[in-house]
């Protein structure tokens, strides 16, 4: 039987966790991190299951920066939150204008 597209995205996703460095997985992290923020729904997406995966491989090894990792998390979360919240009120106002 065939494999799905899904499956074989998470097999190339586990092949280049395996082969990434050490001193390399706190920056991919960040950027993954910000990729959660990307306005297309893929590119999110898409970063959250190889932030995932990322996680589920490596996250022994990430066990000193989780402090860390959680606050960048957790500000990039509220700083969408704020986003959110600003487009909304400007469609209100726009609505009231109108």
């Amino acid at each position: 039987m065939g494999k799905s597209t899904t499956d074989i995205f998470i097999f190339n996703l586990q092949i280049i966790c395996a082969r990434l460095p050490h001193f390399q997985l706190i920056h991919f992290l960040e950027s993954l991190l910000d990729g959660l923020m990307d306005v297309e729904p893929c590119c999110s997406s898409g970063a959250s299951v190889v932030l995932n995966v990322l996680l589920k491989s490596h996250g022994g090894e990430l066990y000193h920066q989780v402090n860390d990792i959680l606050c960048k998390g957790i500000f990039k979360l509220a700083h969408m939150w704020t986003i959110i919240s600003c487009s909304s009120l400007e469609m209100k106002t726009i609505s009231y204008n109108f």
